[in-house]
């Protein structure tokens, strides 16, 4: 009889970060991100095309359609300024805003979207703001620090980049906006000119991470009827995203963060005692004991696709 004994180094490694998991129970997008909380580690974020493969490979064959991810719009709330500048805002003189309010009628109640894409700022007639997509060419005001409360208009016509890129190189970043007063100066500096300002947003993911990856199905999103919030993944379309509305109720992607388990050449030490009947090879010794540390490991949660590797095996004979 062999017994095997070995207090022993293995190295453990990943290639992925996140695993994802096919939830095939339809509910809203906010149901699907709790139950995701609940078992995971939250709705499905996306940082680039591989991370695309894994997902859709996680899918049951079977299903062909929309299933939530964690990207959505908060069209109110989201909105930051460029100048960030801690020193450059009183208490609460980042969250001034001016936005044109129509109740009742949704084309004029501003910020909506419109389109699916309005992610930044115009000061438009009266001194109201208006989202509209960033690639739209507008005038624009700089703000400059040199000078206290000093604002330029610029007679050029650029997108809000652009224009951020030009208030940068020449001034200090296209203008904030602290308050009443403030919107007030701008305005008789424009006479009711529009004017990129320096408000934007992006879309947010569910976990709060910083992925700027889009992945959007041709003519999305278009925010239709001004309530598709929520980001779907379309299936039948290799994994390219709509936006809905997040009361539809569809199957969900959730993902286990692997990363906050053993990654690259994490290296785990353990004591095991294996016996066998007769007299096995090295490379059978190696594949009984990993097979067996694998299932176990696995169970616990770790990616099926890591690689192990033994080291420092003693053997003797009894």
């Amino acid at each position: 009889m062999l017994l095997l004994l070995f207090s022993s180094l293995f190295t453990i490694s990943s290639c992925l970060s996140r695993q994802y998991y096919f939830v095939n129970n339809r509910t809203t997008w906010t149901e699907a991100q709790a139950y995701c909380r609940q078992y995971y580690t939250d709705l499905a974020t996306l940082e680039n095309a591989n991370d695309t493969s894994s997902l859709t490979a996680a899918v049951n064959s079977s299903y062909n359609n929309l299933a939530w991810i964690g990207l959505y719009d908060d069209v109110e709330n989201s909105w930051r300024w460029f100048y960030d500048n801690e020193s450059f805002y009183g208490p609460g003189e980042r969250d001034y805003r001016n936005f044109r309010k129509a109740p009742g009628n949704l084309l004029l109640n501003e910020p909506n979207n419109y389109g699916g894409n309005e992610m930044c700022t115009q000061m438009i007639t009266y001194g109201e703001w208006n989202d509209i997509p960033c690639l739209g060419l507008s005038s624009f005001i700089c703000y400059n620090k040199t000078n206290v409360n000093s604002y330029v208009k610029i007679d050029r016509l650029l997108n809000a980049s652009d224009a951020r890129q030009y208030c940068r190189r020449n001034h200090t970043d296209l203008a904030s906006i602290r308050n009443a007063t403030e919107n007030q100066q701008i305005l008789t500096l424009t006479a009711g000119q529009v004017v990129w300002i320096g408000l934007y947003r992006t879309r947010l993911w569910s976990d709060q991470s910083n992925s700027t990856y889009e992945n959007w199905l041709t003519g999305q999103p278009d925010n239709l009827n001004y309530v598709e919030h929520c980001t779907a993944a379309s299936l039948g379309n290799s994994g390219q995203w709509t936006d809905e509305n997040c009361n539809q109720t569809l199957p969900f992607f959730c993902y286990r963060d692997s990363s906050r388990l053993p990654t690259q050449e994490n290296v785990i030490g353990l004591r095991v005692r294996f016996t066998s009947v007769r007299n096995l090879t090295d490379s059978e010794i190696e594949n009984v004991v990993l097979q067996q540390l694998q299932m176990q490991l696995i169970n616990k949660g770790l990616p099926s696709n890591m690689k192990m590797k033994l080291k420092n095996v003693r053997k003797k004979n009894l």
